[in-house]
């Protein structure tokens, strides 16, 4: 990796041998590693709110609600609001 990293440097400082479109190929695959690493950081932040949603419903003895949750998109959303974790 390290060897790769040098030979790209290497290639990025070197005007003669940057082919035409380099600094786009470059700018879009940075832009898609910034769009998984929010896509990541939305899907921890997703699993930590329905953690905390089975927490509070295990500790009201809700443990119907929490096979619904699963289920249902629009009654796991309406508990969400209902507890103020969306």
């Amino acid at each position: 990796m390290k060897k790769s990293m040098r030979c790209e440097d290497k290639f990025e400082n070197n005007n003669e041998l940057i082919p035409p479109g380099w600094e786009y190929e470059k700018s879009v695959r940075d832009y898609n590693s910034d769009i998984l690493s929010h896509e990541q950081q939305g899907i921890q932040r997703g699993m930590k709110t329905l953690g905390r949603l089975i927490q509070l419903l295990l500790k009201e003895n809700r443990k119907d609600d929490i096979e619904q949750v699963v289920k249902d998109e629009e009654y796991r959303d309406a508990l969400l609001k209902t507890y103020h974790l969306l």
